[in-house]
């Protein structure tokens, strides 16, 4: 993600409205050409053929027919996830050992024996003939995702399609911290909702109507928003779209808010994904005709 210009942010602190709208497009356009990289990379959300809760013990896994764990190709048995003699998915994920069936390497060493799932420096990663597997995580349970990087739609990836950059949805915005942060629950794709901690909130107006965003993520350099507005289930992805924005020289501050870089959710690509929605408080009352259009999956 791209710093904002210490000029650009010096103009906004003193109420400067230069805009080069030929710069904007350029930077717009490299960030679209970094974001389909990101996304056809290997292991990235593209490549996700399943994720399945340990729901039992064991937990088979392979390309035949009847696997707990399916695959899209390989061994019909590549090997079974074992817990410790438990058969609580809730248990310590430290319980989850992966008995191979078919060569297989753990973190890139050959696996001669049973291998936890999880080692002192996180998930070990699987690997078999292109295809990648660990156990994570999520909402008190275990699950394992499967990664191929052969996959279809990775392989055969159509693109993505965008509106024309629109310069009046690159919002002039403002970032206030929370004292302390702010905690709220937010809803997954896949049922249920995690309690999210947000630093803080970028507030803008747009048509003459304030709103405020809060936080969800934040990297170095920037923050993280996810908004719904009117053109989602038409033109857009029906549960919504993220956008990044960048840190405000100091701990609050003016920002800029792009929504030409807005872009789809994983969940917009594959099933498997396990994506935050946007609450009702972070809907915007407008068509946000600005970013990346809904994706539909060649037939």
């Amino acid at each position: 993600m791209r710093t904002l210009p210490l000029l650009l942010l010096l103009a906004l602190m003193t109420g400067c409205s230069e805009y080069d709208p030929a710069a904007h497009e350029a930077e717009v356009l490299e960030w679209r050409e970094a974001r389909l990289a990101e996304l056809t990379a290997e292991d990235s959300w593209l490549t996700l053929v399943n994720y399945q809760v340990l729901w039992n013990n064991p937990m088979t896994m392979g390309s035949r027919q009847g696997m707990n764990i399916a695959v899209p190709r390989g061994p019909e048995m590549l090997g079974m996830f074992v817990n410790d003699g438990l058969t609580d998915s809730t248990a310590a994920e430290e319980a989850w050992w992966f008995y191979g069936s078919a060569p297989t390497t753990a973190d890139g060493v050959e696996m001669t024996e049973p291998v936890p799932a999880i080692s002192d420096s996180g998930a070990v990663r699987f690997r078999q003939d292109g295809l990648t597997w660990f156990v994570r995580r999520f909402q008190d349970q275990y699950a394992v995702r499967v990664i191929d990087n052969r996959a279809s739609l990775r392989t055969d990836f159509p693109g993505l399609e965008y509106y024309p950059v629109n310069p009046e949805w690159r919002l002039y915005a403002r970032y206030e911290p929370y004292d302390p942060p702010k905690r709220f629950p937010v809803a997954i794709y896949t049922g249920g909702d995690v309690l999210e901690e947000s630093p803080g909130r970028v507030t803008f107006s747009v048509a003459g109507e304030e709103y405020a965003l809060d936080v969800t993520d934040t990297s170095e350099t920037g923050y993280f928003v996810i908004f719904s507005d009117e053109t989602n289930n038409e033109s857009t992805y029906p549960a919504g779209r993220y956008v990044w924005f960048d840190k405000p020289l100091g701990s609050a501050g003016p920002v800029i808010l792009d929504f030409n870089k807005s872009y789809n959710p994983p969940c917009a690509f594959t099933e498997f994904a396990t994506c935050p929605l946007p609450p009702r408080s972070h809907h915007i009352d407008a068509r946000i005709e600005a970013g990346e259009l809904r994706f539909r999956k060649p037939v």
